[in-house]
């Protein structure tokens, strides 16, 4: 429960907080670059490709497909 917490308020301080007026009263409109953009979908690609072997080796396992032989 604490870490399920923790997390929405995370995510509700990152989007909430962006729409609050600066000092002078005035919201700044903000829009990534072409590096941040493609930083952002490195990491996203990189999380999907190790998903995506520890699925695979975890369904391997599961169907018996892969198993430990004790010598």
């Amino acid at each position: 429960m604490l870490f399920v917490g923790i997390w929405v308020e995370k995510g509700f301080g990152l989007i909430i907080l962006g729409f609050i007026p600066g000092q002078w009263g005035k919201i700044v409109e903000y829009t990534p670059s072409i590096i941040e953009i493609a930083i952002t979908l490195a990491i996203y690609a990189m999380g999907a490709f190790i998903f995506t072997i520890l699925a695979r080796v975890g369904i391997a396992v599961e169907l018996g497909e892969i198993t430990y032989k004790k010598k």
